[in-house]
Order: C-alpha cells, then structure tokens, then sequence
C-alpha cells in the first residue's frame, strides 16, 4: 500500500494540537525541511489567521513554495480553522501560485471540530449544542468583528469570505 505523503500549510495552531508524530515546523526553510522523509504529514504553522490578506498571502506563499521545493513528492494541503475564521481566498490562491501556476486545484470545504460540537453535514456548518444542530451562521462565532460572517452554507460563506468574488478563480 502506497502512503500518501502531505506537507499540511497550517493558519493556527489548533489544527495540531491532537497530532502525535506530526513535526510541527514554525520555519520552512532548506535545513528545517531536511530529513522529514520518515514523517507522514509535515505541518507548516504560518499562523496566518492573525495577519490581514496580503501579509497572509505572502507566508502561505513562502511556505507552498518550500513545500514545493525541498518535498516535491508531498501533496499540499491547506488546513484553516474549523471556525470559519481566516484568508479563504487568499490563502488559496497563494498556494495556487507558488505550488499550480496556471491552474486552479480543488478547494474542499469541509470545516469540523466534533468534540467542540462543530460540524458539516449537507453543505452546511452546524454547531450541536444541547442535543440541537444549530446553523454556525445563528451564533456566536458568526459575529466575531474581524472574521463574522451571516451563512452557514459553505459556498455562500466562501463567496462572502471572498467579497462575492474569487479573483481568477472560480469558488465551485
């Protein structure tokens, strides 16, 4: 059985935390790349969630780039937080230049955190609280004044995340 390798572009730590094994690199340059073989996954903490969409751009960038670089046999994975909260489009589309210059890979959506009570089911963002899926959009994490957002359903909040536009690329 073949085992597919992944260098995982991380934007918070969160992502992580329940991971054994799993080297956790906050720098991706040549020497702190180098002999990773054995590892599975590779994570890249860019820790991008804090910065805004240009500076986010630019280290999901440097990252894919080093990826690409010095583990060319890893598939790359962008991780962001399962709260809805981050640079969607940004961050994807840095991914795309540095790792698929002219090309646009899918982008799966599929945000989760179940001991939290968070999850997706039907297209849609639910958080269970008291037994009940609640829409994420109804609650509280929706109205966090940097990264609020109004629709649970996953495409919608894309095209809202993106300003109802996706630069080059389309949001499928």
């Amino acid at each position: 059985m073949t085992r597919t390798l992944l260098a995982v572009i991380d934007d918070d730590p969160t992502g992580a935390q329940a991971e054994a094994g799993v080297p956790l690199l906050l720098e991706w340059g040549e020497e702190a790349l180098r002999g990773r073989e054995a590892a599975g996954a590779v994570h890249l903490l860019t820790n991008s969630r804090a910065l805004d969409d240009g500076e986010a751009y630019a280290i999901v960038r440097d990252a894919a780039a080093a990826a690409v670089a010095q583990m060319p046999e890893r598939r790359i994975v962008l991780r962001g937080d399962s709260t809805l909260r981050g640079h969607l489009l940004a961050e994807h589309e840095a991914v795309c230049d540095a790792a698929f210059p002219g090309r646009s890979p899918v982008l799966v959506l599929v945000p989760a955190l179940p001991a939290a009570g968070r999850v997706t089911a039907g297209g849609v963002h639910w958080l269970e609280r008291d037994g009940r899926r609640v829409p994420l959009g109804e609650t509280e994490y929706a109205a966090d004044r940097v990264f609020g957002y109004r629709s649970s359903r996953l495409l919608d909040w894309a095209a809202e995340r993106s300003g109802a536009q996706s630069s080059s690329r389309e949001l499928r």
